[in-house]
């Protein structure tokens, strides 16, 4: 078969992988590429018929969509970036894409293929479709609430943890911005974070804040973002971690109050308190306590030297034996 000496030149001059094949699926011409890309001597690929550059499992609609498509091109017709999985003359696999055209020369009529190794790319790909399947599941079944939030605010996608901890669903949420659900009184400090992120300063920040619930009640998180870029550095979107604190929060609350309460009833009593706390080895001193020896209150700091140096050298062997017995369990004070 005359294919011409213009196809066979510029198959010669071609910088990529090229071959001809004609209307029964022969392969008729092909450059030195081509050759070396499916490891085989021209004369061995000039007659062979291009399924066998196919793996056996998948010739079947690699045919059946060659021959459709020679019966419906019409020439100069184009067909970029099909992918389909080739083999080589040594039984090696690789993903190749491939441009397909009609060209007609004389009486035959022919495809020509340009072939692209792209096992490269499709290994890439599978390994970020991997990465991202394990982002998406991470996210969804997260323990916390987490978001995707655009640079503008707007919620791009949140996790049921999320929707849970303030009372919205997917839907609503999506439909609106941190802004709208965040308490006022802690929104600035917010947007300063962010802006201080954008500007590239710091590369994330956590902070204790306020949503407003559904129902209208607060809701204290623990707020944990970051920022992700581009390529170029451009900003796409910020990553949101949220931890509902509302009880730690409460039960902080709680407490502060009967530590005050309890400070109220020292003072009231008349009496000099103070306590050791020998885990973080501190030492509360109440007021009056310190009054009592006559000092103001920030005259005293909360080291145990500050009362073992104000004991009488006489008694302090006293009192460090009256601890140790304690300590034991000899004493209950």
């Amino acid at each position: 078969m005359d294919t011409g000496d213009s196809l066979k030149g510029f198959f010669d001059m071609a910088p990529y992988a090229m071959l001809a094949v004609d209307m029964e699926g022969t392969i008729v011409l092909t450059n030195t590429y081509l050759e070396t890309l499916f490891g085989y001597e021209e004369d061995e690929l000039i007659g062979r018929k291009l399924i066998e550059l196919v793996p056996e499992i998948h010739r079947g609609v690699h045919e059946r969509g060659r021959v459709e498509f020679m019966a419906q091109a019409k020439n100069d017709d184009v067909v970029r970036g099909r992918e389909f999985g080739a083999k080589r003359k040594d039984g090696t696999l690789f993903f190749a894409e491939v441009t397909v055209s009609v060209y007609t020369s004389g009486a035959n009529r022919m495809s020509i293929a340009a072939v692209k190794d792209v096992t490269e790319r499709h290994i890439l790909y599978n390994q970020l479709k991997v990465s991202n399947d394990t982002f998406k599941g991470a996210f969804q079944y997260s323990a916390i609430g987490m978001a995707l939030v655009s640079i503008e605010g707007k919620f791009i996608e949140v996790n049921g943890k999320l929707c849970e901890t303030v009372g919205y669903t997917e839907e609503e949420l999506l439909a609106t911005d941190f802004q709208t659900i965040t308490h006022p009184d802690d929104l600035s400090i917010d947007l300063d974070y962010l802006h201080m992120m954008l500007r590239g300063e710091i590369k994330a920040y956590q902070i204790e804040k306020r949503y407003i619930h559904k129902n209208g009640s607060l809701v204290w998180v623990l707020l944990a973002v970051s920022l992700v870029r581009d390529v170029n550095g451009k900003p796409l979107n910020f990553v949101s971690q949220v931890k509902d604190i509302t009880t730690r929060k409460y039960a902080e609350e709680e407490l502060k109050k009967s530590e005050q309460r309890w400070l109220f009833a020292l003072d009231g009593s008349g009496e000099g308190v103070w306590d050791w706390d020998r885990k973080n080895d501190t030492v509360f001193f109440s007021t009056q306590w310190k009054r009592m020896l006559g000092y103001d209150e920030d005259e005293i700091g909360d080291r145990l030297t500050e009362w073992s140096e104000r004991v009488h050298p006489e008694d302090i062997e006293k009192c460090y034996e009256d601890l140790n017995k304690h300590f034991r369990g000899e004493t209950p004070f």
